[in-house]
């Protein structure tokens, strides 16, 4: 409150990022062995595990559908995670031929929409 960061945007993006590390972790370690279907894998389980998680939550919450209690704000998170899957889902079936900064533009891309998708979380608070 003091720094003016809404909850939502603190939590999606610190809450995340603390979350995250482990996955990040045993991909760079599975990258280094040489197995990029490994830690490519393991982000996507990872993300399906988490999706889950609201299954759950909901089973456990009292008071009706947790869902209608979250904060609107949270829908930018869920349309930015819907579009960066289906952009992965692409990606994997149209793999890029090139490489800019030895990254390829899909890569780019979902740098660019996952900075976007923040900057939005962060504005409507």
């Amino acid at each position: 409150q003091i720094t003016g960061w809404g909850r939502t945007f603190v939590g999606s993006l610190f809450l995340a990022a603390a979350t995250s590390l482990p996955e990040l972790v045993v991909s760079l370690s599975a990258l280094r062995l040489g197995l990029a279907g490994m830690a490519f894998g393991n982000v996507l389980g990872s993300n399906m595990a988490n999706m889950l998680i609201i299954f759950f939550a909901d089973l456990a919450y009292p008071n009706g559908s947790i869902l209608a209690v979250v904060s609107p704000t949270h829908g930018l998170t869920l349309a930015a995670g819907i579009l960066l899957t289906l952009f992965v889902i692409f990606s994997i079936k149209n793999p890029a031929k090139g490489k800019f900064l030895r990254l390829s533009w899909q890569s780019l891309v979902i740098v660019v929409v996952y900075v976007i998708s923040f900057y939005f979380i962060f504005i409507f608070k």
